[in-house]
Formats: C-alpha cells, structure tokens, sequence
C-alpha cells in the first residue's frame, strides 16, 4: 500500500474529506533547511496564511511516514536528506478543502 492511500484511509477514519475543491486557495509557504551533502540534517517548516494559533490547518508528509506508522500531522518535518517531499494540506475550517504541495530540498 502506498503512502497516498495510506493518508486517505487516515483522513477516512478521522472524518476529513480528502477530496479537492475548486473553490479553496490555501496559501502556503515553506522554510526550507538544506542538509549536508549525504546527510538527513534539512529540514522543511509550513507557515499557512491565515492560520490562527489554534492550528486550523493540518499538514500530512506523503513521502516521510515511517514504514508500519500512520502519518502523523506536523508544522516541520526534520531529518532529512535531499530529494523531492509531497505534502497535502488540509484546511479544518472549511470541507473538501486540501491542496498538494511538493518540495524540493537541495543539498548544501
């Protein structure tokens, strides 16, 4: 089973729809850390604008989950090596709001 369905059996479970909407923008940018060369030292950080303190948004790694875990929400992803990463976001304030975002991170 690959990581993709892996999130929408999580996002089942949890009662979020990981279906696309047409009428949701989710702005997203990233903080990006890039590792030493051969190293799992980067790391990748979100900010959501209009995101509020009370962490409206939840951000899954599609490419990061540990091998037997479930994918785990997070803000920053740690310990990484080079490579491209995907990520969905979703949006807990409004239904059938997700956006896919894929990052590159480059060695040093």
């Amino acid at each position: 089973m690959n990581s993709r369905n892996i999130i929408i059996i999580c996002f089942l479970l949890t009662g979020i729809s990981p279906v696309f909407a047409q009428d949701c923008a989710i702005d997203v940018k990233t903080e990006i850390v890039a590792p030493s060369p051969g190293q799992n030292n980067g790391s990748i950080a979100f900010k959501v604008d209009g995101q509020s303190g009370s962490r409206d948004y939840l951000i899954y790694s599609l490419t990061t989950i540990p091998k037997g875990e479930s994918p785990k929400p997070a803000y920053k992803f740690t310990d990484l090596k080079a490579g491209i990463y995907e990520f969905v976001v979703v949006d807990k304030t409004k239904t059938k709001c997700t956006k896919e975002v894929q990052v590159k991170i480059e060695a040093k």
